[in-house]
This record gives C-alpha cells, sequence and structure tokens, in this order.
C-alpha cells in the first residue's frame, strides 16, 4: 500500500536531529522573542504560586528555563499554557491535576499546566524531560467530558484546519479510526508531511485524521498533543455545581489541604466507597493493613497497586506501622524518608543515583529506562559507572551491592511518581468531597449510578 511504503521511506531517511514541526506562538508586540516571553509568564506566575521566590525555586525555575531554552521549545510551553488558560477561563473545560510525567516541572507548575508543586512532592524535570532524547516532552492531561472537543475546536481556529488534525489509529482489520485524546499540529499542512483520510466517527461525525499513528506522527516531526476526557472530573464538576446551588459556597479543589483531617479519617475508617481508586476492592481492602494515613501514604497505596508489587505492599505495610526491624543506608532513609526508607517510585531510583553515585540527571533517566526493559548491555555500562562514583563518594562495596540488586530487582515495577501524586490527588478529591458535602455528593453519584 501507498501509505506503507511512504512510511518505509520515511523511517529510512529520518535523522535524530530533525526539526519539529512545531508551530511559532503569536507573540505580543513588546517581547521580542518565545524565551523571553515564556521567562515573563513563568516568573509571574511562580510569584502567584510561591509568593516571595526561595533561592531553591529560582535555581529549579532557571534550571529548566535554561534547558527548554537550549531546546528551542519554548513555543510549545507558550501553546500549552494559551489551551490551558483559554480553556479555564473561556471555553469552560475543567482540567485535572496534571498527568504522566508534566507534574515532574516547575514551569508547568508555574505557567498552570499542571496543579502539583514539584518540589513539595519530590518530583524531577529529568523524568518530564529528558534532553538526550531529542524530542518534545509530554504534556497531557485530562479534562471534563467534551474539553477535548472544545480544545480541538479551538486550535483549529487559532492556527488554522490545515495544520491541526485528530490522530488516526490503524486497526487489524486495517480500518483507520480517530484517537479520542490524540491532536497533531504543525507549523505547515499536516496533509503536506502525511497522508489524511476521512473517517466516520460517532461522536463527532465525519472527520479528517491522519493515516500515520501516534509514534510514527511524532517521527514526522508533528507535535502531538493529548488530551484525555474523563468522566470522574464531571463528576466533580456536578458535585460542586450542586454545592454552589445549595449552599452559595464556592469550592476550589486546587487549594484543598491534603492533610485535611475529615478527609483522611475517611481513609482511616475504609469509608471510601465510591471515590475514585478507593472504591476498588484491592485498594479498599489495603487500608485495614495501615495505621492513620497521610496523603503521601495514599499515594505510596496507589503506587504499589498499580504497579502489582505484592513484595513490596507487604513491607509497606510493616514500615508504616513501625513493624520494620532492617536497617537502610542513611542516605537512603533519609531521602526516602516519606516512604519509610523504601524505594517505591521511579523518581527515587533517578534522584539516589545522583545522590549516591554523581549520575547526570539525564544519566539517571537512561538508568531507569535501561533498568525498566532490562537491557543487559547497559546495565552492566551503568552498574561499573555506579560501583565507581559511589565509591568515590564515600560507600561501601557492600552498601553498592545491596542498593544495585534490590534496584535490579524491583527496577521494573516502580512507578513513576508524578503520575501516582496526580491521580491519588484526583482520588483525594473525590474523598473530600463526600467528606465536607455528604449529601450533594451522593446525590450526584445516584444520578450518574457512579457511572464513572
Amino acid at each position: 500500500m501507498v501509505w506503507q511504503l511512504t512510511l518505509l521511506i520515511l523511517l529510512q531517511i529520518k535523522e535524530l536531529t530533525m526539526n519539529m514541526r512545531l508551530p511559532k506562538f503569536p507573540l505580543p508586540i513588546y517581547v521580542s522573542n518565545a524565551n523571553e516571553y515564556l521567562r515573563k509568564l513563568v516568573y509571574e506566575g511562580a510569584g502567584k504560586r510561591y509568593g516571595l521566590l526561595s533561592e531553591e525555586v529560582q535555581n529549579r525555575i532557571e534550571t529548566e528555563l535554561k534547558a527548554i531554552e537550549s531546546m528551542n521549545v519554548a513555543d510549545y510551553f507558550l501553546i500549552m499554557e494559551d489551551i490551558y488558560r483559554v480553556g479555564r477561563n473561556r471555553l469552560g473545560i475543567t482540567f485535572g491535576p496534571g498527568r504522566a510525567s508534566a507534574p515532574g516541572s516547575i514551569v508547568n507548575y508555574s505557567l498552570g499546566i499542571t496543579q502539583l508543586d514539584p518540589l513539595k512532592h519530590g518530583l524531577l524535570f529529568e523524568r518530564f524531560y529528558n534532553l538526550n532524547h531529542k524530542r518534545l516532552p509530554d504534556i497531557s492531561t485530562d479534562c471534563n467530558e467534551g474539553g477535548t472537543k472544545k480544545i480541538f475546536e479551538y486550535l483549529v481556529e487559532k492556527y488554522g484546519k490545515e495544520h491541526v488534525s485528530w490522530i488516526g489509529t490503524r486497526y487489524k482489520d486495517g480500518s483507520i479510526r480517530r484517537v479520542p485524546c490524540g491532536i497533531a499540529i504543525s507549523d505547515v499542512a499536516i496533509s503536506e508531511i502525511v497522508p489524511m483520510t476521512t473517517i466516520e466517527d460517532k461522536e463527532y461525525g465525519t472527520v479528517t485524521v491522519t493515516n500515520y499513528e501516534t509514534d510514527y506522527i511524532e517521527d514526522t516531526g508533528i507535535v502531538k498533543l493529548d488530551f484525555l476526557d474523563f468522566k470522574i472530573i464531571s463528576f466533580m464538576d456536578e458535585v460542586i455545581a450542586k454545592v454552589k446551588e445549595n449552599h452559595g459556597v464556592n469550592v476550589d479543589l486546587s487549594n484543598i489541604d491534603i492533610e485535611d483531617k475529615e478527609t483522611l479519617d475517611l481513609y482511616a475508617t475504609r469509608e471510601t466507597g465510591k471515590t475514585f481508586l478507593f472504591n476498588q476492592d484491592c485498594l479498599h481492602r489495603n487500608l485495614l493493613y495501615i495505621g492513620a494515613p497521610t496523603f503521601e501514604d495514599l499515594t505510596s497505596l496507589c503506587a504499589l497497586y498499580l504497579s502489582s508489587a505484592t513484595e513490596s505492599l507487604l513491607e509497606f505495610f510493616k514500615r508504616q506501622r513501625g513493624a520494620y526491624r532492617g536497617k537502610d543506608i542513611e542516605i537512603v532513609k533519609d531521602y526516602n524518608s516519606g516512604t519509610y526508607g523504601m524505594t517505591i517510585y521511579q523518581e527515587q531510583l533517578m534522584r539516589l543515583t545522583q545522590l549516591i553515585a554523581g549520575f547526570t540527571p539525564e544519566q539517571s533517566d537512561d538508568f531507569r529506562r535501561t533498568n525498566g526493559k532490562r537491557l543487559v548491555e547497559k546495565l552492566d555500562y551503568y552498574q561499573a559507572l555506579f560501583y565507581e562514583g559511589g565509591t568515590k563518594n564515600g560507600y561501601t562495596k557492600p552498601q553498592l551491592r545491596k542498593l544495585w540488586n534490590f534496584w535490579i530487582k524491583y527496577g521494573n515495577v516502580l512507578f513513576i511518581k508524578s503520575h501516582t501524586v496526580a491521580y491519588t490527588l484526583l482520588a483525594f478529591q473525590t474523598a473530600w468531597l463526600k467528606a465536607h458535602f455528604p449529601e450533594e455528593y451522593m446525590e450526584v453519584v445516584n444520578q450518574r449510578d457512579w457511572q464513572i
């Protein structure tokens, strides 16, 4: 078929340093370039988030901005900031706190793209954007039902219908269908880069989609944007509307206290029926085996559940209840204090390799990927690097061996913390609404028959 031949030729001539087909964001007349405007918006947003900026916050912002500038991708962040700002203020879209690795960036947090402070939660920029990969970072999020369509229509309005398209998915029977969350955007007409096709979509009617799937779209340099309509966000919108109607109270879930006693009491007493995630049997049952939980405990439970790490889960129960009698290396015990000395998250693994063995941020992320995929030759390289760096920093061979063996054994079940924290927050928000406005909450539960 023609599209297969075209794709084969495309992949053969592809270069790692290809130019991304990134549209130029239209700048205000008072700024000279995208980097300058992005810097302005980030510092304005950070001031609203943090007030007076500490040295830690400023250093993190500068590290990220310099990385973004070096890769010449400021326009991408400006496009995304515009989508979120216009989506909230003009299009009536409610966004989730973030998804996947995006909450690891303080730039995203300052721009209002994500709602989680990466410093507070120990999230890493290099997990979000490894500069060695020569690709755009992935900013993806959830929104209320109908939000993705509104975003698509806004992008068509702003950049032109030739430059925006749904991304198609090819099924085993050869048919092409629309991917609900995949939007392609380019600085030139997309049809000049990849073949297009028209399909009948049960939700949107007749639509034009790319004849290439997501991975191949990225190989062409076309920019892929991921938004996903998520019923749980629409559900919470409906509860908030009921609260406003009944009590005249404007609920802002982005500002609730994640250590709110009434909400944590729901988890402690396992009254989490009809709440996100902890309504499920396994997570609901696991609350039996821990003491009064903190938000971080809930996040750990979610990570261990999602990664199916049964052995680690049993150890977590012991540690959380103070029954663990083992001895951890001091730096591991300190850095992993929120998880009682356990390495549960990919970000913990990455940061500990930096602290113990002097790995660069990019090396730590590459080791994380290598370990997860069990690439033996590269693991041998990183083992030598880890022992060499750790020895130079004063750690003994037995200490390094103990850590290395644990990471190799469990590295493929370590979960991404940025995603886990975001989804735990969504769960916590549902529990907060149930704890503080139970009548309105259950009314919407019954109306929807908990079909979320």
